[in-house]
């Protein structure tokens, strides 16, 4: 296969990547709009998603129940799959996981925003 025919798979597979984010980034705001600070939600979970995205440590120095974490989320598996297109060997099942992922955290995000906004429009906020 022709590399920029590769790289192109693999910029396509970051699209299908960052929309997972998208429903995680909907029930970070959730949980901002409940808890009315920002700043203090901010400096909890930057740090803990930064661990668990695979970018600051490597995958295989953490412990066996972090690894699980980081792979239940789809930041570690979207660069992992990126760097198996580039190199020629794609992995077709983790795109259908970054698949079922975008659904799952788009869902999941959604629901519980729009949840927290009909609670929030109930009680006149």
């Amino acid at each position: 296969m022709n590399r920029s025919l590769r790289l192109a798979l693999a910029l396509l597979t970051l699209f299908i990547g960052l929309f997972p984010l998208y429903g995680i980034g909907l029930l970070i705001a959730g949980l901002v709009m409940r808890l009315n600070d920002a700043d203090a939600v901010n400096n909890v979970i930057t740090p803990i998603l930064t661990i668990l995205s695979g970018t600051t440590y490597p995958v295989y120095v953490l412990p066996w129940w972090v690894r699980g974490l980081v792979y239940a989320l789809p930041m570690y598996i979207t660069f992992y799959s990126m760097y198996l297109e580039s190199i020629g060997q794609a992995s077709y099942m983790l795109i259908i996981y970054l698949i079922t992922a975008t659904i799952i955290y788009l869902l999941f995000g959604m629901t519980s925003y729009a949840k927290l906004e009909r609670g929030f429009r109930n009680r006149g906020i």
